[in-house]
């Protein structure tokens, strides 16, 4: 509750001050990191909404133990 009145009245201005090139670039970055990392586990699907290049979404297969 404590983080929620925090944040609240700066979330506004966070949203505005955003920089999607520097989420997508981000993102780059986290993709090279996914094929280097998530090579020999067998799969998994990775996606992205396109305009919320800040979101991954990972879903491993069954044989990971998460």
């Amino acid at each position: 509750m404590v983080l929620a009145e925090y944040c609240a009245p700066h979330f506004a201005t966070q949203c505005a001050e955003a920089d999607p090139e520097g989420f997508a670039a981000k993102l780059d970055v986290l993709m090279e990191a996914r094929n280097e990392q998530f090579f020999g586990l067998g799969g998994g699907r990775f996606r992205t909404r396109k305009g919320a290049a800040i979101f991954l979404w990972v879903q491993l297969p069954d044989n990971v133990n998460t």
